[in-house]
């Protein structure tokens, strides 16, 4: 299996190094599997192994047995939550369509909202690409006009302060299936970095606080070979502190839409599916470390 996945990724099959810390990790796995088989339970995400850990030895703080068993328990409290909001979802008047699509007809403006779709190519921009997204359509539903394409690169060449950002996450509270980190109030501290990453609520912020002048994709083209610098033309205009007349768009605040509050569901997939009948919102998805531990790489299902 070692070397089928060396050989598959184009490694060095004869390195020991990447052989001893890729089956150290395989082998963590199979104890995991293995005891979560003896529970008779199923993780109901993935795990596995990538290139990342040919480079990071293979220890962790939990021992499988204590990590299916933690994972196990937060599992159960998901599902007892998940019950109860059925129930209550049930006695409840709030609905939402059976059927939404926000880039069609088929939603409650009748229309698609959406502008064509972008591409970030090999730059970590996605969180500037979701932030431009989310205004473009916030604005078609608030104000009533077409739809327009902003600049991402606008976000990449001027979205860059450090700052500390608090969530509630409601839901949280009785432990959140497979994430068993996730508290119900948690503090995120980020700096966005142009194609090295960044948060989307970062860049809301600066364009809130900041009072920019939001550009249009065709004032502002997007450039993945030069995300540091704006063209000449709108170099003066692309990190301005003043909202001009001729914007494409400007915001004046931002909110968390999803885990503020708990009083139709305590289920963050029902929370999630009636804050999207108002409009499109950006959702962070995390390549996060099961429970902290280095490397265990894991995918949702």
């Amino acid at each position: 299996m070692v070397t089928q996945f060396l050989q598959n990724e184009r490694m060095d099959v004869g390195s020991i190094e990447f052989r001893r810390r890729m089956e150290e990790h395989v082998d963590y796995l199979e104890q995991v599997h293995t005891h979560a088989t003896e529970r008779d339970w199923v993780f109901p995400y993935a795990m596995g192994v990538n290139t990342r850990h040919l480079y990071h030895d293979g220890d962790r703080k939990m021992s499988p047995f204590d990590f299916v068993q933690q994972e196990h328990q937060a599992a159960q409290r998901q599902q007892q939550r998940r019950l109860t909001d059925q129930r209550r979802l049930v006695s409840s008047t709030l609905g939402y369509r059976e059927t939404l699509d926000w880039c069609s007809s088929d939603n409650s403006h009748n229309q698609s909202i959406c502008t064509v779709i972008k591409s970030q190519n090999q730059c970590g921009s996605c969180w500037a690409f979701a932030a431009a997204d989310s205004i473009e359509t916030a604005v078609v539903v608030h104000a009533g006009t077409k739809p327009q394409s902003l600049s991402p690169q606008q976000f990449l060449a001027c979205s860059s302060r450090a700052m500390t950002t608090t969530f509630d996450y409601c839901w949280a509270e009785s432990g959140v299936d497979g994430s068993s980190w996730l508290h119900s109030k948690m503090v995120w501290g980020s700096t966005n970095d142009a194609c090295n990453g960044g948060m989307t609520h970062a860049a809301f912020a600066d364009a809130a606080q900041l009072h920019w002048s939001l550009l249009s994709q065709l004032d502002l083209p997007y450039n993945e070979e030069d995300t540091a610098q704006p063209s000449e033309v709108t170099l003066a205009n692309a990190c301005s502190n003043s909202t001009a007349d001729d914007a494409a768009a400007s915001i004046s605040g931002w909110e968390q839409v999803v885990g503020r509050l708990c009083e139709n569901s305590t289920d963050s997939t029902e929370l999630l599916k009636l804050a999207l009948q108002q409009q499109p919102i950006s959702v962070g998805i995390g390549v996060l470390y099961a429970s902290r531990q280095r490397n265990a790489y894991r995918v949702a299902l």
